[in-house]
């Protein structure tokens, strides 16, 4: 590539020979040793060392001055990876703590920093030949060298797709009904603007020719890349859906998951916050790297300071979106124009163009090894935790076709099986086997991760969030066949119901939506980010209810969509405790008070009282102090085991409960809370309730 640094520069001061080691940076020498643990105040960076200059100067042009402290990573031949911390803007404005990260590395070996990693130059544009030549290269080699993703060759034809033929003035949209072809799919941000848009009033003039220089950019710059493929049709969901059909919009969106699963290839467009803003083209300065030259008395050199993208906004709108996470999870192949990067993604590994760290431990792309198997109704039929010792981290290296910086995930071994026998409810072990269970155990850890991940993305319809986590919901239940309640599993229910948000801090509580969009007891509910409480897969779990009925009526033709109501009924022990709230929009602001103890408590959304009950505020509703009395609902206890003996670290969890507002006695969750110690329920009744 032609496109290489700027000519930025940090000259530094010919200071004293420091080729002894420098106490403090350590001459910036890679080495078996991490430096996560190792806090480095820049204040305590010395003058006499060049390496210590040479990292200042970095910071001082990466992070204006405003550089705290940093941790720095290192291993031997790949870049240094440095996290900086700085509490304050250049205008001195009361700003939280921040992280960011840069790399330190040269493009020629080094003799200075012997070990230290090397890059091709930074290209400054996103080029489309170049490009192109990038996606060949693994589209070459995804199809050559990977059995599970060459099973996506050519698949039906979408209801619609455009036609995009060899001139701007073929483009149309076409419906080709029993036609099998290869096709390309958009993931793109509709953002603030609406795109170009088929409806039912323009549907026949889309079929005759579609005016392609009135189309957005980025749908512009999407037919183009396709056609260098020698592809001659690509979906997008504003043109290829009819936006003002309710029935249109539900019999496509059943099939949407389908649409991206089969298509040849999906490209995810992130460095487009909106469809005007082009992916294709020069690059902000942001990302671009800052040369510096490095002087001891032994050599000068030079090397180069680049920013990663340390957030989902760095990385592009389109990461922060719950309908692109899906896109990306359910796709065989992804290309993501990502503001500083250009990505692939298959089911066997990630690749970057150029260098992107911790790909295996990022939710960045949506993927997920269990995820990748579910698809193909493939999992290990003895399956051992012990083979995986994190479950965040599943992707291992393949020495056939993996590089430096590609991440390879293993295609299924012949132990893999297509069918899995249906699990025993929590609490049951009768009729499964212990494989079984472990298998089961790691299923639904996975799913509680890939929610984590899920709900932190952003919906511009509250209404969407079952509806675009569908997809993934069918691949899980096609392996499982567990009955699949607003997010829930009934297979796996006692822990599900074991949901959390997550933390915040002192940061307002968000009311619901005015919009119903599912039960209380479900994650989805809330707005924000949600995690599970336990882990089945390291900790075993023991029910301290019934089920007595579980109940979500889906109204749409897709059976993992949208719910319009659902109910719990359930029997356990309940116990009554006082509810204290300063000020319903502070998560610091709840307290709960039993009897013998008390727990801060943080609630699922804001809180309001109205005739002395307690209920989940929405949008829009007056808010103030209060202190009720509520009912507790025991779920059951977890606890820790080694070799098969029980840890003496019992957490014990309750369900909190408001009213539901029915006028029918029914009860509605407001949040979750724990005790090391189970004082509360010790002699309470077991009642009956219903959860709405």
């Amino acid at each position: 590539m032609e496109n290489t640094a700027p000519e930025a520069r940090a000259e530094l001061p010919a200071a004293a020979n420091s080729t002894r080691g420098c106490p403090v940076c350590r001459n910036l020498q890679p080495s078996v040793e991490r430096y996560e643990s190792k806090t480095i105040e820049v204040g305590s960076l010395r003058d006499e060392c060049e390496y210590c200059q040479l990292l200042k100067s970095a910071l001082a042009h990466l992070s204006h001055g405003r550089a705290t402290n940093v941790f720095m990573r290192s291993s031997k031949r790949e870049p240094i990876r440095i996290t900086y911390h700085h509490d304050g803007d250049p205008d001195g404005r009361d700003t939280p703590i921040e992280m960011a990260e840069l790399i330190l590395y040269s493009h020629d070996d080094s003799q200075l920093i012997p070990e230290l990693g090397t890059l091709n130059p930074y290209p400054r544009s996103t080029d489309l030949d170049a490009s192109i030549d990038f996606i060949g290269e693994q589209l070459e080699k995804c199809l050559t060298q990977h059995k599970t993703c060459r099973r996506r060759h050519e698949s039906p034809l979408p209801t619609r797709v455009l036609s995009i033929g060899s001139s701007d003035s073929d483009v149309r949209l076409v419906e080709l009904k029993n036609v099998r072809a290869r096709y390309v799919t958009l993931s793109h941000c509709w953002g603030d603007k609406q795109p170009a848009r088929t409806t039912g009033s323009n549907l026949a003039d889309m079929k005759k020719s579609i005016n392609f220089t009135a189309l957005p950019i980025v749908f512009q710059q999407a037919i183009s890349v396709v056609r260098m493929l020698k592809i001659d049709y690509i979906w997008i969901d504003s043109l290829c859906i009819i936006q003002d059909s309710q029935s249109d919009w539900e019999l496509e969106s059943v099939q949407m998951c389908d649409y991206y699963e089969n298509s040849f290839l999906t490209i995810s467009t992130a460095a487009s916050s909106d469809p005007t803003i082009p992916f294709l083209g020069p690059r902000d300065e942001t990302w671009w790297p800052v040369k510096l030259e490095l002087v001891t008395p032994r050599a000068r050199e030079y090397v180069y300071a680049q920013r990663l993208a340390k957030t989902s906004e760095e990385e592009g709108k389109l990461f922060t979106r719950a309908w692109a996470w899906q896109e990306a999870a359910i796709s065989t192949r992804t290309i993501y124009f990502t503001p500083s990067e250009l990505i692939w993604e298959c089911l066997k590994q990630v690749s970057p163009q150029r260098y992107i760290p911790d790909l295996a431990a990022s939710d960045r792309l949506g993927f997920s090894k269990v995820l990748s198997s579910l698809r193909f109704n493939m999992l290990p039929s003895n399956f051992d935790p012990a083979v995986y010792p994190e479950a965040h981290n599943l992707l291992d290296n393949d020495s056939d076709t993996s590089s430096s910086s590609d991440i390879s995930i293993s295609a299924p071994s012949p132990r893999f099986v297509s069918e899995v026998s249906r699990p025993c409810s929590s609490g049951s072990s009768s009729g499964s086997s212990s494989s079984d269970t472990d298998m089961m155990n790691y299923i639904w850890d996975m799913w509680d991760d890939l929610v984590a991940y899920y709900s932190r993305r952003q919906l511009t319809f509250a209404t969407d969030k079952l509806p675009a986590l569908s997809g993934v919901a069918s691949r899980v239940h096609k392996v499982t066949q567990s009955r699949y309640l607003a997010g829930m599993w009934e297979e796996n229910l006692a822990l599900n119901l074991c949901w959390t948000r997550v933390d915040i801090g002192a940061q307002d509580l968000m009311s619901l939506p005015m919009a119903y969009v599912a039960p209380s007891w479900s994650w989805a509910s809330i707005p924000g980010g949600v995690e599970a409480e336990v882990e089945r897969t390291i900790e075993s779990f023991e029910p301290g209810f019934a089920i007595i009925e579980a109940y979500c009526h889906v109204p749409g033709l897709n059976p993992f969509g949208k719910v319009s109501v659902g109910h719990l009924v359930l029997r356990g022990q309940v116990a009554e405790v006082m509810l204290t709230c300063d000020n319903p929009q502070r998560s610091t602001s709840y307290e709960l008070s039993g009897p013998l103890e008390k727990w801060n408590f943080s609630p699922d959304s804001a809180l309001k009282m109205s005739s002395g009950d307690v209920s989940r505020a929405r949008g829009g509703q007056g808010l103030s102090k209060f202190r009720a009395r509520v009912l507790c609902l025991y779920i059951g206890a977890s606890y820790g085991t080694s070799e098969g003996k029980e840890l003496n670290r019992r957490e014990y969890f309750m369900m909190v409960l408001g009213n539901s507002g029915d006028n029918n006695g029914s009860f509605c969750r407001v949040g979750l809370a724990s005790s090391k110690r189970n004082l509360l329920f010790k002699d309470a009744p077991e009642l009956e309730i219903k959860l709405m």
